[in-house]
């Protein structure tokens, strides 16, 4: 039973609105310039995020729980000791990667005078900030009163290239003091011999922390970083390549790709403008619509501008990836409006404009607010994310859809009355001027004729169409297309791969490989935090923890009891140390009074020592440990999924343990992001199949299209998802915004003809197909040719380029510049396909 109610109400409503835009169309023109010149001074207050690290984690769920509670428990302070174990969150440091140009043994003197002029450049160069000259020392992070000291130092001072001095890898402690140096910090690609001792190293990493604590410093380290960058890279070292720690090159690169797009915005405005003036053309000289081309573009320029303006007048922080936006809005949106010209110029050109706009919005209204609708609603499943970049990138792209609309059915649609004005009065539209006598007559003897390029639709496709055998081929090509999707589903990589979205040879990629390949054996430390009270003192306490942290220890990527870092380990040892009988004499260790007051009072109190009071939770009166927390250390992390596989393994070995134990890294957020974006795209897929049933039933009650349009949208979804994978594209957080942006585009086209389709009037399916293709067919060629825009992008290195295999755009490095950083290779949207497939289906009723 069809239910027709919200169909009729809408139709009611359009058809009212097409008459009034008719009347006065001059104030529907200069109503929406109005609006958008009141709010454009919003633009000026626009709020830039470029904390690239902060965009790209997840704010909301467990793991951020677990690190908010990191935070608040064990407390970090890098203005007193900035320590590279127990930092909660991934560091904001000055990070460079050096090795030998030869890839050689970088622990030789040619190398060590390099790395000391680097270290000095680093440490003294100045950098005006404002009226301030600040250095290294004014924003370092602090250890022991003194700016964090590289342990690297010791080897160009101590001279341990002639082997006069040896240094122990990967931790070189002394037990009697508890000092040491992590020379793993600094260190990769290391040789020892059999006593673990170093004989040779193929990598350095120089690693200068920042004072984080220092809120009112932010914008000293910002600043002093980027200048750092810039000394080093116009420095000439002859023996030594350096790269800089990639996700600050990536930011670097994001502010000069905007720099770049934002300029070629105009380029790209003025293709879609000659585009659309061309397309909107005619054979019959006085319907042609060049300035409606024009119209159609300033449109949606005015709710691009109208939509960033309101954003920073609610004060939305904007990110360097929304540049994007006007790209894809532009080219896009100005879909509907070669619909409305369609439906237009299928109107009865013998009555007058008022009429002739009545209809036309009659049959192109609901078809124009159901894709903008979908359109709406699919980013503000972005809205939803945990991803302050994919929200971020939602909001600004939702305003500009609802803009977009808006300006679409008053300004354009002012500007249409307009030219139907000057079609009416048969006015030349370049020279508004009545044509000679001679061409007047044969304009009016072709006044009948219909649009050449929608005839074609109808009489060539539509029969083409009609044939068994075609609808036959077209389904059998478009399920062997979902089949090879699903299987390469299968294999589906999660997680951001930074040097995926940059070509091999350039420098971040690189330096990527390089923090992998001799950094990755010694990664990071990983918190296993006890979050119960317990006797500590309890032998068998002491033995359950002893067999919990074993079972860490013996996982493939967990280094061994040499790596980890315990305060019970270490306070057990010192019971046992001969200094201990003098400190600790007359404690019971087995009692819970005596354990806890030397531990407190003696213990934690030795200088080398003092740094595991950060580990433990006193009660008040400190006559219990509420929590306390031990690191293993991560090894044999060779790339992001290794990270992932190696967190769950970790989180399944906690959730065995005899205790409370929660699990935190530094980059326990950024390793989640895939098990979070994986969730994030089934919900993606059942919930846009429930709003598209649930909308086009709404609008176009009959329940075999919306069923018919929602499987065309879910299989473009696992179509992308499934080239994604066979073109080795991760699904990680940049190819989920490109899926948000499917969902939306890919309904676009089906709910064109889905309308067309059942608002047609004859009873013979083959017949309303050709009506549907007649009135839809040559706006969907011109909504798909629109799409093939090439983007000048690093000297035009790079194309993005529109492929219809199965609907999946892609984008080709055909140079050597960055990949698109905010286009992933798996923006899919379905144009072609999803009409293909759906007028295939010959049951439509």
């Amino acid at each position: 039973m069809k239910i027709d109610c919200v169909r009729n109400i809408l139709i009611h409503v359009f058809e009212k609105l097409g008459e009034k835009v008719a009347r006065y169309p001059l104030y529907f023109v200069l109503l929406p310039i109005l609006i958008t010149a009141s709010v454009s001074c919003g633009i000026a207050k626009l709020s830039l995020n470029e904390n690239l690290q902060e965009l790209v984690t997840a704010d909301r769920g467990s793991v951020y729980n677990t690190k908010l509670f990191v935070e608040k428990m064990f407390p970090f302070n890098s203005s007193v000791h900035f320590d590279m174990i127990r930092i909660p969150n991934p560091p904001e440091a000055f990070i460079v990667f050096i090795v030998k140009k030869d890839f050689g043994n970088v622990l030789n003197d040619e190398v060590m005078r390099e790395i000391k002029k680097l270290n000095d450049i680093v440490k003294n160069t100045p950098v005006t900030v404002k009226e301030d000259t600040i250095k290294y020392s004014d924003v370092c992070g602090i250890v022991q009163e003194k700016c964090f000291e590289n342990p690297i130092s010791l080897l160009i001072m101590k001279n341990v290239t002639a082997k006069k001095w040896k240094i122990k890898h990967l931790v070189d402690i002394d037990l009697m003091t508890l000092s040491y140096n992590m020379y793993g910090i600094n260190l990769g690609g290391v040789h020892t011999d059999k006593d673990g001792f170093v004989k040779a190293a193929h990598a350095i990493r120089m690693f200068y922390p920042l004072d984080i604590s220092r809120k009112w410093k932010q914008y000293w380290m910002i600043l002093w970083q980027r200048q750092m960058r810039k000394e080093i890279d116009k420095f000439h070292f002859e023996h030594i390549k350096i790269f800089h720690y990639p996700i600050k090159s990536i930011e670097d690169d994001a502010k000069v790709l905007f720099k770049t797009l934002k300029p070629m915005i105009g380029a790209v405005v003025g293709f879609i403008f000659i585009f659309s003036i061309v397309s909107c053309l005619s054979l019959n000289f006085v319907r042609s619509k060049p300035w409606l081309g024009v119209a159609n573009v300033v449109s949606a320029g005015l709710a691009i501008t109208t939509a960033f303006s309101l954003m920073g007048l609610c004060k939305i922080q904007w990110t360097y990836w929304n540049i994007s936006i006007p790209f894809f809005v532009i080219v896009t949106e100005i879909d509907d409006a070669f619909v409305l010209i369609a439906c237009w110029r299928m109107t009865d050109r013998s009555t007058n404009v008022e009429r002739r706009m009545k209809d036309t919005y009659r049959k192109a209204g609901i078809s124009i607010t159901l894709t903008s609708l979908t359109n709406f609603l699919a980013y503000s499943i972005g809205m939803t994310t945990e991803f302050p970049l994919v929200r971020m990138f939602s909001y600004y792209s939702a305003t500009s859809i609802f803009f977009t609309y808006a300006y679409q059915i008053t300004f354009f649609g002012g500007c249409m009355a307009l030219s139907g004005y000057r079609e009416e009065k048969g006015l030349n539209p370049i020279t508004f001027r009545h044509p000679d006598s001679k061409t007047f007559a044969s304009q009016l003897k072709h006044q009948e004729d219909e649009e050449f390029f929608m005839k074609i639709f109808r009489k060539h496709f539509g029969k083409l169409f009609s044939y068994s055998h075609v609808k036959i081929a077209i389904m059998f090509v478009y399920f062997i297309n979902l089949g090879v999707s699903v299987w390469g589903i299968l294999s589906i990589r999660q997680g951001i791969d930074w040097h995926k979205l940059y070509p091999n040879d350039s420098t971040i990629s690189e330096g990527t490989r390089i923090m992998y390949k001799y950094f990755g054996e010694y990664a990071f430390p990983i918190h296993i935090i006890i979050n119960q009270t317990i006797d500590y003192s309890d032998k068998n306490i002491q033995q359950k923890i002893d067999t919990m942290m074993r079972n860490f220890e013996s996982h493939p990527q967990i280094g061994d009891s040499h790596t980890t870092v315990s305060w019970l380990k270490y306070y057990k040892e010192f019971q046992e140390h001969p200094v201990s009988k003098y400190s600790l004499g007359g404690y019971n260790m087995s009692n819970k009074e005596d354990f806890l007051e030397g531990l407190g009072n003696i213990f934690l109190r030795l200088k080398g020592a003092d740094e595991f009071s950060n580990d433990i939770v006193f009660n008040e009166d400190r006559s219990d440990i509420l929590l306390s927390r031990f690191f293993v250390l991560a090894k044999n992390v060779m790339d992001r999924e290794s990270e992932m596989n190696l967190i769950n393994d970790v989180m399944n070995i906690a959730d065995k343990a005899p205790f409370q134990i929660l699990i935190h890294s530094l980059f326990s957020q950024l390793i989640e992001q895939g098990i979070i974006i994986k969730a994030i795209v089934i919900q993606l897929l059942w919930v846009t199949m429930l709003l598209i049933l649930i909308i086009f039933f709404l609008f176009v009650p009959n329940i075999l299209c919306a069923v018919l349009v929602a499987i065309s949208v879910v299989s473009t979804i696992i179509e992308t998802v499934g080239f994604m994978s066979l073109w080795e594209v991760n699904l990680d957080i940049f190819s989920m915004m490109s899926l948000i942006l499917c969902v939306g585009f890919c309904v676009n086209f089906p709910a064109h003809i889905t309308h067309a389709f059942v608002m047609s009037s004859p009873e013979d399916s083959s017949e309303k197909l050709k009506d549907a293709l007649y009135e839809i067919g040559y706006p969907i060629l011109q909504g798909s040719l629109s799409s093939f825009i090439i983007l000048p992008y690093e000297d035009l290195d790079i194309l993005i380029i529109t492929i219809f295999c199965g609907g999946p755009y892609f984008v080709g490095a055909l140079g050597t510049g960055p990949k698109c950083p905010y286009v992933n290779p798996a923006l899919a949207v379905t144009n072609i396909k999803s009409v293909i497939f759906y007028v295939s289906y010959e049951g439509i009723p």
